[in-house]
């Protein structure tokens, strides 16, 4: 699939106009909106459909706007659902079976994306700041989860929400975002994906007492003893018992 490029963005390149910052988003409509309210944003089909099918890198009309409006930040935002854990593996869990599937996995390959991201884009733009943001949704009222949702429940707050996408090295309640050329040594810590502590406090709400995998290794939290303990170990996994 083709980006999305907005018709705003489509003259400011035509004009060669310097842009500060270019926001790249999965869903079109997202592009679309945010434009209208000002935002420099480019639409993908996907999380992953950031690159060039044919070479693996930039897609050529993405590389043609950071190079030629003289882009000086790239930031790779994503919904403020994407530390969540699968919905459907949640409703399978329970305190008394094991489970079969990894609770982690889903923040995992959006913790992927980013480093995948960031390894397309870093040699191509060597002069640019790469950063990764998520709608922070916990924090909003409403809790949207794109950025579409985000102006269209706060219109009266899209001035400051375009203000801030454009300015990435400032903290703000409405986005948490991460430099890649600094902090991609964090992305663990920021997914929540470090332990099987920081996991299971994130998502304590969730999980509640019930087991699950973390990294192939299973674990539960135990009320009596007020900790997170380990059921199965992940070598343990590779197993069998046949016969007596």
């Amino acid at each position: 699939q083709y980006p999305y490029i907005p018709i705003q963005l489509l003259e400011k390149w035509e004009r060669r106009e310097r842009i500060e910052t270019l926001v790249i988003t999965e869903g079109f409509f997202k592009a679309f909106k945010a434009s209208m309210c000002g935002g420099d944003v480019i639409g993908i089909g996907g999380i992953t459909m950031f690159t060039d099918t044919s070479t693996g890198g930039i897609h050529r009309d993405i590389k043609r706007v950071i190079k030629d409006c003289q882009v000086k930040n790239v930031i790779f935002l994503h919904d403020g659902d994407c530390l969540d854990i699968s919905k459907s593996l949640l409703d399978s869990m329970s305190k008394y079976t094991m489970p079969t599937k990894d609770a982690s996995e889903r923040p995992r390959n959006f913790r992927n994306t980013v480093k995948k991201f960031y390894q397309v884009y870093s040699p191509e733009l060597p002069n640019v700041q790469i950063y990764w943001s998520y709608i922070n949704s916990s924090a909003i009222t409403e809790t949207p989860k794109g950025l579409d949702d985000l102006l269209v429940t706060h219109p009266q707050e899209v001035e400051r929400i375009i203000y801030d996408l454009q300015h990435p090295e400032l903290i703000t309640s409405y986005f948490n975002t991460c430099n890649l050329n600094k902090e991609r040594s964090s992305l663990d810590k920021r997914f929540f994906i470090d332990s099987a502590q920081s996991f299971y406090t994130r998502h304590k709400q969730e999980l509640q007492n019930n087991r699950f995998i973390f990294f192939g290794t299973v674990y539960r939290w135990d009320p009596l003893n007020n900790k997170l303990e380990e059921v199965m170990n992940q070598s343990l996994l590779a197993i069998k018992r046949i016969g007596q």
